[in-house]
């Protein structure tokens, strides 16, 4: 993952990193594994719940992660995490709406629901863009699953920021 670390506007070699994202209860760790021989924790986002699967977006630098919302046997949730920022480990609520401002979307409520976690699944498809979410909907594990596009793919729209033109007539009434 290239990061700009010393803050000069360019990604030197030293600043491309290889990250570690471990899920568990109270959110996701990235640790840096780039020095295997001295492994750190970059940093943290703090979610409620468990996050128990875990994909990664390296086009868009972001981090797609599931696991129910509040421990034990909450909701089972979607989280797509944007790590693209200046400062994709430093954790932050400036709204104060009790989530990580850096969490830019999660699947509805009641899009899941309840139940074992151990028949659920996420993979994200790079090519496509497309996050595949497995969904239950028995207690045996018999179900689905979703597929959600990330981005756009309807239409490139176009803004004409140029001047009007100005009309001038000769006099006749013509232009």
């Amino acid at each position: 993952l290239p990061l700009d670390v010393n803050r000069d506007g360019q990604i030197a070699q030293d600043e491309i990193r290889n990250l570690a994202f471990v899920g568990g209860i109270g959110g996701v760790v990235a640790v840096d594994v780039t020095d295997l021989g001295a492994p750190f924790v970059a940093g943290t986002v703090p979610m409620s719940g468990s996050i128990f699967e875990l994909t990664f977006d390296t086009a868009k630098r972001r981090l797609l992660a599931a696991g129910p919302h509040v421990v034990p046997g909450g909701e089972w949730k979607v989280f797509l995490i944007d790590l693209s920022g200046p400062d994709p480990f430093v954790a932050a609520d400036r709204d104060q709406d009790g989530y990580d401002d850096r969490i830019m979307w999660q699947s509805p409520w009641g899009q899941y629901g309840t139940g074992s976690s151990s028949y659920r699944a996420l993979t994200f498809d790079e090519e496509k863009r497309v996050l595949y979410v497995g969904t239950t909907l028995t207690e045996d594990g018999i179900g689905g699953f979703d597929a959600w596009a990330l981005d756009n793919l309807c239409c490139d729209l176009g803004v004409d920021l140029r001047k009007k033109p100005v009309r001038t007539t000769n006099g006749a009434g013509s232009t």
